[in-house]
């Protein structure tokens, strides 16, 4: 067989399986997603497609993190981010979606300083490419870090700014998201004034936005 037609036959496979890994991956079953993402990833290391192996350790990383294995997903995100930042490999698109999974993840692990300075990096990014749809993300999932320390004020007053963006380009499911948090921190800020009891609303936070950067 010509090198050429292997080469095609071994991408070709790389991508059934991405393909399942994130059909699996939203069916919430994270370990086949993990299992598929590590094999497509060993083919493309193999034919040194470094763009294809960021998107895969990204993809990995929201796994991990939905396991709750969050060691092994910073180890992905930021071997994710090494090949987004290298000059060979520059996206800064994707860079800025890692550092926003980055925040997300450090939220989880209650490191609410990382986490800030995670979302100003990828905040800076999507603002200097101009996607405001991505900034919007960002917004939302900041705001969302801000909530989660019980600084309501802080978290709401961002968050028309996402919901307004969401809604001028119709992007679902993050207005809903938007909508929903605003709602929730309007309604701690209400409980929060003197004489006021909490407990007319559903005490859970709102989960931050979802990733699924690998298509």
């Amino acid at each position: 067989m010509p090198p050429e037609d292997s080469l095609l036959e071994s991408k070709t496979r790389a991508n059934q399986l991405l393909l399942e890994g994130t059909t699996s991956f939203d069916n919430k079953d994270y370990e086949s997603a993990t299992t598929l993402y590590q094999q497509a990833i060993e083919i493309f290391r193999d034919l040194q497609l470094k763009i294809d192996e960021g998107l895969v350790l990204n993809a990995i990383g929201l796994s991990y993190y939905y396991l709750h294995s969050y060691t092994k997903a910073k180890q992905s995100f930021e071997e994710s981010l090494t090949i987004f930042r290298s000059e060979d490999t520059r996206d800064r698109q994707q860079e800025g979606r890692v550092l926003n999974n980055l925040g997300i993840l450090y939220d989880a692990m209650e490191n609410f300083a990382q986490a800030k300075a995670s979302y100003e990096l990828a905040l800076k990014i999507f603002e200097e490419i101009e996607d405001q749809v991505e900034q919007a993300k960002v917004i939302n999932n900041s705001s969302y870090s801000q909530y989660l320390q019980q600084d309501y004020k802080s978290a709401y007053e961002r968050l028309p700014m996402a919901f307004n963006i969401f809604r001028e380009a119709n992007a679902q499911p993050g207005l809903e998201i938007a909508r929903r948090n605003l709602i929730n921190t309007a309604m701690r800020l209400v409980a929060e004034e003197p004489g006021r009891e909490d407990g007319n609303h559903d005490p859970s936070p709102p989960p931050p936005l979802k990733r699924r950067d690998v298509e």
